[in-house]
């Protein structure tokens, strides 16, 4: 089976190269078919835990996935973008450390995409790798390696809280908790306003509660600015 679908996979993939904006879907069923058959062992807490002999990970990153997330324009090929971030999120116990560092700033990025879908995985994407740690128990992104990026990064995440649609995105107030917890005392330079912006949402979600994953991740973001 394996060794079936990796024909299709390469087969897919060079149909894209012949026409990206045309055959932008093939590309979507390669990637769909590589986060489904390369995880052998997953954990929802770990992702893909232990990979197949589909494809390498790494080097099916480098070669099909990083080129979507550099793209510098975050509203083209949304589908693909979102696609590269869950490959990310799937494999983020396979991949390098510093290639997840790496994949950072571009998801940081998509926080502002006017795709409701990419937005959100972006913020999903951001959350998820903040709790990757390494087999000596430390995290694999470390409040300093976030230190250049902080401010962009909460400035990216309130605002994408302001997207259509987006007023009450528990996945976005999951990393803005995540992003509180990782950062510790590093946000206290802007914690004036970002209790600001937290107590502007509490008083418009207060008069009609009605995500309750959502109001329990601003409670902790209280409580972690606190």
């Amino acid at each position: 089976v394996i060794a079936n679908f990796s024909g299709y996979v390469q087969a897919m993939l060079q149909e894209y190269a012949k026409n990206p904006s045309q055959n932008w879907k093939s590309k979507d069923a390669a990637l769909f078919l590589v986060t489904s058959l390369a995880a052998k062992a997953q954990t929802q807490k770990h992702g893909v835990t232990q990979s197949s002999d589909l494809v390498n990970v790494t080097d099916f990153f480098t070669a099909h996935v990083a080129p979507d997330l550099q793209s510098p324009n975050i509203n083209e090929s949304p589908v693909l973008k979102a696609d590269a971030i869950k490959y990310v999120m799937v494999f983020r116990s396979q991949l390098p450390k510093e290639t997840l560092g790496a994949c950072i700033p571009h998801m940081v990025r998509f926080l502002l995409s006017e795709s409701h879908v990419v937005h959100t995985y972006a913020a999903c994407g951001i959350e998820r790798l903040f709790t990757v740690k390494l087999e000596n128990g430390k995290h694999a992104i470390t409040r300093a390696s976030l230190e250049s990026q902080t401010e962009g990064l909460l400035t990216n995440l309130f605002n994408a809280l302001n997207m259509p649609g987006s007023g009450e995105n528990e996945y976005i107030m999951k990393a803005i908790m995540r992003s509180f917890y990782l950062l510790q005392d590093a946000i206290v330079p802007y914690v004036g306003i970002l209790i600001s912006k937290l107590t502007e949402k509490l008083i418009a979600v207060s008069k009609n509660p009605s995500k309750p994953h959502f109001n329990h991740y601003l409670f902790e973001s209280f409580c972690i600015a606190i």
